[in-house]
């Protein structure tokens, strides 16, 4: 199905953006993680900075996303909105959303819908990893339909990198990490 969703118009999200990663990144799409795979790509930025709606839609579910909240306590509490328009589902994760925007609310492209929260735990932090930083917007995405955030890898992830990366300012641009080592996967 995911050829169906290859070429998207989005506007970019944020503002400010250390860079979008891609694999090897651990921030990236699919990367291996302890148990699972990454489900989405983390967009680096500051804890506060804005996050805009990438295309025209509907919300569809404001959820709870990290933290002790959502049963990993590993990371700070952040929430999760979903979006859902022409290209599918967007989810915008490890934010606040904005406390004007409910369930069903109508979300114009480029309209102010969240600020990042910052997810890492003080004492957490990874500044080894190119362009990382504490704070991050996780963008996932989700073909028509799908109206709950990811809890794991699944087939129906689309993969949303080069939509990003296609629609990103020129000043925002693809990061790597040159020590991968792959992480234990379970079977």
């Amino acid at each position: 199905m995911s050829f169906l969703y290859t070429k998207v118009n989005w506007l970019f999200p944020l503002l400010k953006c250390y860079g979008i990663p891609v694999f090897p990144h651990p921030g990236c799409f699919g990367y291996p993680r302890h148990e699972d795979f990454h489900t989405g790509v983390d967009l680096y930025t500051n804890d506060g900075d804005q996050v805009f709606a990438m295309e025209d839609g509907k919300v569809v579910s404001i959820e709870h996303f990290t933290g002790d909240q959502d049963k990993s306590p590993w990371w700070n509490n952040t929430d999760c909105i979903l979006v859902e328009g022409d290209s599918g589902v967007v989810c915008y994760g490890e934010v606040t959303v904005q406390t004007d925007i409910k369930v069903g609310s109508r979300i114009h492209r480029g309209q102010l819908i969240a600020q990042v929260k910052r997810v890492i735990k003080e004492g957490k932090e990874r500044p080894e990893i190119t362009g990382w930083s504490p704070s991050m917007l996780h963008v996932e995405w989700y073909p028509h339909g799908y109206h709950k955030a990811s809890d794991g890898f699944d087939d129906y992830l689309l993969d949303p990198t080069d939509n990003l990366l296609r629609n990103a300012p020129s000043t925002v641009k693809s990061v790597t990490y040159a020590h991968y080592k792959p992480s234990k996967i379970r079977t």
